[in-house]
Formats: C-alpha cells, structure tokens, sequence
C-alpha cells in the first residue's frame, strides 16, 4: 500500500490475504506481513487533506480470495492548529517558558501565573529592574539577560523592590548559567556594589570541592555550604527561599541545601553581581516569584483517567473532548497561601493517545469543575515529562485535597483512502464461498481520531 502525496512517499506494496487474519503494513520494508505489526512510518507528516493508496492484490497460498478491504488507522497525530492551546493570553489555554516556542515568549503567560515574572525579552530591562556599575557597563537584554566580567569596578543588575525569604514571604526561581567558575558574587540575593553590601546570599563556587555552594554574607563574613551540585555550564533552576530555619538553595527542585550560619531569614533585593577579579559570563533565561508551600512541602499530586466529555457532571471548557481529575493534596497542618502556585509534573508518554506537545502545539488545559481556564505555564519538556505550573486562585486548606481537571482536544478527520480492485474480469478470481468478485472501483471513507504524532497503526482486513 502506497500514500500519495504528504511526507509517506509514494508506491504500492505487495501483500497477501491469508483467510480472515488481520494483517498489518510494515511500510519500512515496503510487504504487508500476515501478523506482523507496523515498525514505523517514518517522518510522516499529514496534512489536512486526504492521504491516498493503492492496494495491490497476489493470490494467498491458501486459495481464497477476497473482494472487499477494510482499512483501520489508528494512533495518527495531524498537524491542527485549532487544537493548540498555547497562549500568553493568561486566562485561557495554556502558556509556556520563552524558550520553549520558535519564537521566543510567543506563549510566555508567566506574568498571569507568578506573583513576579521577568523573561527578559526584547533588548532592555523589564519595569522595575535597574543597573549600577563601577565605570563600564558590561551587561546586555537580548531575549535573556546576560552579565559580564567588567573590565574595572564592578556591575550589577537587581530589582529595585526588595524581596523577603521567609515562611511568610516569597520563594524565587531563576533559570540560568554561569560560563565559567570564575565567580565573585552571581545569582541571588547577592552582595551589590554601593547597593546593599550587608545581609546576602548567593549562588557560588567551591574551588575545593568543585561544587556550587549556598553562600550567606552579614556585611562582615561570609560563609559557604557546598552543595551536592559538581559545577556546570548548563542552565539550571535555581531556587532560594527560607522557613525560618535558614536560607535553602535548591537544584533543579532538589538537592536542598540549608545555610543557618549567618541569619535565618533574609529581606534584600534580587539580581546578579560581576566583578573585574572574576571571569564568568552569567546568564538568566527567566526570574520569578511565588508563594511559599507550607512548612517548604510542596502539595503531592495524583492523577486519574482520562474521560470523555460527553454526558459529563461538570462544567466542561469550549473544544475539550476528554478530561482527567488531578487530586492536588495538602499534607501539611497548615494553609497553602491563597492564590497558589503548584507544581505539576506528568509524563506525556504516558499518555500518548490523548496529550501533545511540542513548543509550538499544546493540545491540552487545565481547568475546574466550574469550566473556568486555570492560568498554567510549561517550564520544561525533559523526553516527555513536563513540568508545569499551575495557579490555584484559593489555594489549599490545612491536610485537605483540592481536584482540579486536565482536558484535551482530540480532532476527527475524513482520511480517504481508494481500492481499485486488480483483476479486469470476474474470471480472474474464484471465491471459495462461490461469490463473483466486483471489478469496479470502490472508495471507502474512515474517520481518523487525530492526535500529532507521525506514526500508527495500519490494519487491512479482507474478507
């Protein structure tokens, strides 16, 4: 069987029919195979119009025949754009990080999700965050913002409103990178130049160990506790936040690291520092801040099964066609803050036939049970685990549960696919059940359940 058109190529593939078994094309090896299953169907891409084939029939070792073919596709994926959700909008769809779209925070909904959300976007500063420097200014905004060895003095970038790191303040995340373990200061809450030179704390290095350290400063001494984190160049989520007990750094959402030499909480201002004794290029892709997670736990999350939307007992959103519960749970003896931002983390693989996504497409929303869109925002696609985050406008009460829902947007097409029947006369083909064989051309049209992968299932049945 050949396709026409489209990225499947084109040609016919020999086959035989062995009586009623169901047989399956292995279009890489070009022969439709008694029992065997596809292997995969490479780079296909379907647009939105027919895909086309030709059945070419040989005579079965069996002797039987048979005159009608019925063609099964399942598993296909299109390319729909009216089933992406991807939006910066804030209150409908979904929003995803900047880097993650071919065009930089086309869906960046952060702003709508987070309690402060900078992406650096464009080639100045956002509102609110400023620079001060020694003479030379060495830092630049190109779609992120990057800070640079100074060639004298030293310079900073920071946001001009002072944040708090305690169990009632803020948490905040940074997606970054440092070019080199040259440091002075970098990423945090760090000591700046003529700025704030007293309580601080940030990101840094031991020379050691070659670890990443938390590093706290009184405006007298400092102090460094490593991290479990050997010294990259790549990009990494970092987190700074406090419950009292000191300030904890987080990697990556884990390996927590408590430094309590110096103070237990911390109120200063949130930015970068370089100096000219040190070499590292810093790069920040995103900055954030959000609400503190009960005694720092973070509410765990269960998923159930997808259901469809028809004859639901809720409200369901415009274009969803099935959904699934999410049970969010609060463990802790005490509130979540109200509104709250929790994080979501689900395998996609999981859950092929419903969920994709891509950077550009997003076919899936969260939502209530009102039917009312809840701001949610991808942060990243590790081979199919997302991690995402959702707002939670009245948060989560004291050991209690909250079911939120996930829906998704299935799209149905006409795919047709001809059978020309390859015998010219009646004479040509003997049924065993003594029916004649029909020598004109019949067209059959399947209704396609159309997700957005390039790959599936090809059954063709005779009888």
């Amino acid at each position: 069987m050949g396709f026409g058109g489209g990225a499947f190529g084109t040609g016919s593939y020999t086959y035989s029919v062995i009586d009623d078994e169901t047989i399956k094309l292995n279009q890489q090896k070009g022969v439709i195979y008694a029992n065997s299953t596809i292997s995969d169907i490479q780079n296909g891409t379907t647009q939105n119009g027919a895909i086309s084939g030709t059945i070419t029939y040989s005579e079965p070792a069996t002797g039987k025949y048979y005159k009608k073919f019925l063609a099964v596709l399942s598993n296909f994926q299109n390319q729909n754009q009216n089933s992406n959700f991807l939006s910066n909008s804030g209150t409908s769809g979904i929003g995803e990080a900047p880097q993650l779209s071919s065009t930089y925070a086309e869906y960046d909904n952060g702003a709508s999700v987070f309690t402060n959300y900078w992406n650096f976007a464009g080639t100045t500063l956002p509102s609110g965050w400023t620079q001060s420097n020694g003479g030379v200014a060495s830092w630049s905004v190109n779609n992120g913002l990057t800070v640079s060895k100074p060639s004298s003095g030293y310079q900073n970038v920071y946001y001009t409103t002072q944040q708090t790191l305690s169990s009632t303040g803020i948490v905040f995340d940074l997606y970054g990178s440092y070019s080199t373990s040259s440091l002075n200061t970098g990423f945090g809450m760090p000591y700046l130049n003529g700025v704030n030179q007293g309580n601080s704390a940030w990101i840094s290095y031991d020379g050691s160990s070659g670890k990443f350290t938390n590093h706290v400063f009184n405006g007298g001494t400092g102090n460094d506790v490593d991290t479990p984190i050997t010294f990259s160049t790549a990009k990494q989520v970092w987190t700074f936040y406090s419950i009292g007990s000191g300030i904890v750094l987080l990697n990556n959402y884990g390996n927590a690291t408590t430094n309590n030499n110096e103070f237990s909480t911390l109120t200063a201002y949130m930015g970068v520092n370089q100096n000219a004794n040190a070499t590292a290029t810093m790069f920040v892709q995103w900055w954030r801040t959000r609400a503190v997670p009960p005694n720092g736990v973070m509410p765990s999350v269960s998923f159930g099964s997808f259901t469809s939307s028809s004859g639901a007992s809720i409200t369901i959103p415009s274009g969803i066609d099935y959904y699934m519960p999410i049970t969010i749970t609060n463990s802790q003896s005490s509130a979540t803050p109200s509104p709250f931002q929790q994080m979501i983390q689900i395998n996609i693989n999981n859950y092929s036939d419903y969920m994709y996504f891509d950077g550009n497409i997003a076919n899936f929303e969260f939502f209530t049970s009102t039917g009312t869109i809840i701001p949610a925002w991808i942060e990243s696609n590790n081979n199919g685990t997302l991690t995402i985050w959702v707002k939670l406008s009245s948060g989560i009460g004291a050991n209690s549960s909250i079911t939120i829902y996930l829906g998704v947007a299935i799209t149905v097409y006409q795919y047709s696919i001809n059978y020309p029947v390859p015998f010219t006369t009646e004479a040509n083909i003997i049924y065993n059940s003594g029916i004649n064989a029909s020598t004109t051309l019949s067209t059959l049209t399947i209704s396609l359940t159309a997700l957005q992968q390039a790959t599936g299932t090809i059954i063709v049945e005779g009888y």
